[in-house]
């Protein structure tokens, strides 16, 4: 090291030359200066203390807290969850019926479409006769037909009449 280095680091050793027995008093009421940090460290150590318990408080505080918040919110979370769960099976329900209504009609489609092939088929195979079938029906005069069931109507329910007396 150099030499002035050296007479850095005796400079702040030594004490400083007017403060050297400021601390002392006398012997009957006096304080040493070996006394003054004990002091100073008992009043860190107290208020340690007292920030100490405080933390400690509110540590008991906030866990009695997250304590009570879990007895509360994890019933009504399962209690939700359970009726999820019941919607859940209630929804899967429903879409399997309309699964099931889907291929019901889906069944019912193919039957109309073979169907409505087999009249195509009768159609195309007969239309001579199906011709003729409509030509016989336009012939029809619907007017004398119901005059005459009329009158087949008028004649029936006088022998009606007679034959429910005798019941």
């Amino acid at each position: 090291m150099s030499n002035d280095a050296n007479e850095d680091i005796k400079t702040m050793d030594a004490p400083d030359p007017g403060t050297v027995g400021e601390n002392r008093h006398d012997a009957a009421g006096g304080t040493d200066a070996a006394t003054d940090p004990i002091r100073e460290l008992a009043r860190d150590q107290k208020k340690t203390l007292f920030f100490t318990r405080i933390i400690g408080i509110s540590s008991l505080v906030t866990a009695a807290t997250v304590v009570i918040a879990c007895l509360i919110v994890i019933p009504r979370a399962i209690s939700t969850i359970d009726q999820m769960n019941a919607l859940m099976a209630e929804g899967s329900a429903a879409l399997d019926n309309a699964n099931a209504t889907l291929a019901n009609i889906d069944s019912m489609t193919a039957e109309i479409e073979t169907a409505a092939d087999g009249i195509n088929e009768l159609v195309d195979a007969n239309p001579d006769v199906l011709a003729e079938s409509m030509a016989k029906l336009n012939n029809i005069d619907f007017d004398s037909l119901n005059k005459a069931i009329k009158d087949l109507g008028d004649v029936v329910e006088p022998m009606a009449t007679f034959f429910n007396r005798f019941r």
